[in-house]
């Protein structure tokens, strides 16, 4: 099926023009390699894809809907996924720095749902326009909270296998409470922030 499914991709792509043929033949190498049976060849094809860049998130996209290979379905999805959050979170961090409070809160609400898809958001957060900004001093605050938070839950859930579903409930509701606390925080940063200008 994994067959299948990559002639159906070079016959789409063969109708490209003359020019693009090259990379669409390496891209689709890569893309039978992603269900290699060898792990590092499946890394590197991933990693190839990636760098590839997003001309190519259509192509994945039709091999996500047509392969019945799980391994290249996944690994398809992470490169779109990877390819499409890196913007998303630039964007973000950079509504973190506005003087429009609905721009900040966007910032948050996306930066903060990133945290559980993909991670990346406090390398992103290093990289911030300002850094040593007030709202990214909070976020990395809340952040840092969460983790110890979450480390305390899990040692309870190691010793005490009879409470680890309450753990779990315990763990979803730090989240939610963290991040409202750092709405309502950086809100007021804002506030204050829009008030000296």
């Amino acid at each position: 099926m994994r067959w299948v499914a990559l002639c159906w991709c070079a016959f789409a792509w063969a109708k490209a023009s003359a020019a693009e043929v090259p990379k669409l033949e390496q891209v689709d190498v890569w893309i039978k390699e992603l269900g290699s049976e060898e792990y590092a060849l499946r890394e590197e094809a991933e990693k190839s894809l990636k760098n590839a860049g997003a001309d190519i998130i259509p192509h994945l996209k039709e091999v996500i809907e047509k392969t019945s290979d799980a391994e290249t379905r996944q690994r398809a999805e992470r490169i779109v996924n990877d390819l499409t959050t890196g913007p998303r979170m630039v964007a973000a961090i950079k509504d973190l720095d506005a003087d429009d409070w609905e721009k900040v809160r966007a910032g948050i609400e996306t930066l903060w749902g990133e945290l559980h898809t993909n991670g990346g958001v406090e390398q992103a957060l290093e990289k911030a326009a300002h850094p040593g900004g007030r709202v990214v001093q909070a976020f990395r605050q809340s952040l840092e909270q969460l983790k110890q938070q979450q480390q305390q839950y899990l040692q309870m859930a190691q010793q005490r296998a009879d409470i680890a579903e309450r753990v779990d409930q315990l763990m979803v509701s730090l989240d939610q409470n963290l991040k409202a606390q750092l709405l309502r925080t950086c809100q007021v940063i804002v506030t204050q922030l829009s008030k000296k200008k």
